[in-house]
C-alpha cells in the first residue's frame, strides 16, 4: 500500500525527516569543542639572575625576569599567576632556587588561593643549597599561584651562580 502526499505535505515531511536525522548525528557525533592548540594554553616563565635579598619569615618571591608569559596570566613583578578567563584545566607548575646564605630553616613552595600549599621542600640549613619543587594542579579561572620561601633569618637567593626559575603550564 501507497501513501500519497500532497506537494506542501511533501516538503514538511523531507523537512521533519532532516530534523531526525540531524537530531540523530549530533547523537552518534557529539560536537565538542576543538582542544585548544599547545601553542594557545596559558605559560608562563621566569628567572631570577641576581643576588636577590630575602627577608627572615615568609616571602612571595617577587621581582622575575620574564621569558614567555602567553595569555597574560602572570604578573612577574609580583610574582603571582592568575588563570585567564576561559582556561580552566590542569596546570603543571614549578619552582627553582638557589640560596647563598645560612640560615637555621630554608624552605620553597608553591601557593594558592587562601593560602593553599600545593608542593613544598626543605633545604638544609648552611651553606649553598638548591631546591627545586614541582606539582600539577586543577584550576578554575581566576585562582591563584605563588611562588613563596621561607627563611627563619634573612637569607640571599643566588640568582648569579644558579638562576632562579618559576614556571606555570596548562597541559589540559
Amino acid at each position: 500500500m501507497s501513501t500519497r502526499f500532497s506537494p506542501s505535505s511533501h516538503t514538511r515531511i523531507w523537512e521533519h525527516l532532516n530534523d531526525l536525522d540531524d537530531d540523530i548525528q549530533s547523537l552518534l557525533n557529539p560536537v565538542d569543542p576543538p582542544d585548544p592548540e599547545p601553542s594557545d594554553l596559558p605559560r608562563c616563565r621566569g628567572v631570577i639572575t641576581t643576588n636577590k635579598a630575602m627577608s627572615s619569615g615568609d616571602s612571595t618571591i617577587n621581582g622575575w625576569t620574564e621569558q614567555y608569559n602567553v595569555g597574560s596570566g602572570w604578573n612577574a613583578s609580583t610574582g603571582i599567576f592568575t588563570v585567564p578567563a576561559g582556561q580552566a584545566g590542569l596546570y603543571t607548575v614549578g619552582l627553582t632556587v638557589s640560596f647563598g646564605s645560612d640560615s637555621t630553616r630554608r624552605l620553597i613552595f608553591i601557593e594558592g588561593d587562601a593560602g593553599a600549599l600545593l608542593a613544598r621542600v626543605e633545604g638544609p640549613a648552611s651553606g649553598y643549597s638548591q631546591m627545586c619543587v614541582a606539582t600539577e594542579v586543577q584550576l578554575t579561572a581566576g585562582q591563584t599561584l605563588r611562588p613563596r620561601c621561607y627563611c627563619t633569618s634573612a637569607a640571599s637567593i643566588r640568582g648569579d651562580q644558579s638562576p632562579a626559575s618559576f614556571f606555570v603550564r596548562r597541559v589540559l
